[in-house]
């Protein structure tokens, strides 16, 4: 047998984690929080400003007014932000179910 195999998941009472266990849990969510926000908010203002570009620039030609276009680049931008947020935690979610905290990780389990 490969002893390099993983040991099967043992589900743990979370009131039974010592200390440093909890530590390990709470930093490992904590920072990987920040970056998940960090890079959330570099890509939607990315993805905003490119699409605030190109709708300033066809409203702009159409002659649409500053009021119109940027009332309709913000509508725009928070359909998009939204978006990138909701993929965005897609893989947050995933990156947490597929890291280690510690000895610890997380499993999903049918109810």
């Amino acid at each position: 047998m490969d002893q390099t195999a993983a040991a099967p998941a043992t589900a743990i009472d979370p009131s039974t984690l010592r200390a440093g266990e909890w530590v390990q849990l709470v930093f490992g969510f904590l920072w990987r929080g920040v970056i998940y926000t960090i890079v959330i908010v570099i890509v939607g203002g990315i993805v905003g400003g490119i699409a605030g570009g190109i709708i300033g620039v066809v409203m702009g030609m159409g002659g649409y007014g500053i009021a119109g276009i940027q009332r309709i680049a913000q509508w725009v931008g928070g359909f998009l932000g939204f978006g990138v947020g909701l993929v965005g935690l897609k893989f947050y979610i995933q990156w947490l179910l597929g890291a280690r905290f510690g000895a610890l990780r997380l499993s999903l389990v049918r109810a």
